[in-house]
């Protein structure tokens, strides 16, 4: 099976899920952001080394962002901060790019919550 737009290398399963996913660059979180600094996107799968998103804007490999994700059916969102692994247009919508993106820091039960979405 291959991966959007090249070879598949992952190491765990991923489900497909639609959540919202709100963003915003580990940069500005430094400088002290703001609400308008939050971007949002949705994912498209979820492992438990990464996640699938769509967003509006181009990101570029080696970004730091800090990501709250609104699983559903869950009250608070998994929060955790990934780097961006690739980033390609969408070639079924104009403006729209799909991410991958590596958690860096993730909280163990929110490792077995994406493990019983999975069935990892």
């Amino acid at each position: 099976m291959e991966a959007f737009g090249g070879k598949d290398n992952r190491k765990h399963k991923r489900a497909n899920i639609t959540a919202e996913v709100v963003y915003k660059y580990a940069d500005i979180l430094d400088y002290g952001g703001d609400l308008k600094t939050q971007k949002s996107g949705r994912s498209l799968d979820i492992s438990v080394s990464g996640i699938q998103m769509v967003v509006d804007e181009a990101m570029f490999p080696g970004q730091v962002i800090k990501m709250d994700i609104h699983l559903p059916h869950e009250e608070v969102p998994l929060t955790t901060f990934g780097r961006v692994e690739w980033c390609r247009k969408d070639e079924a919508v104009i403006g729209i790019y799909r991410v991958g993106v590596n958690f860096m820091l993730i909280d163990a039960d929110h490792t077995s919550l994406i493990r019983k979405i999975t069935g990892e």
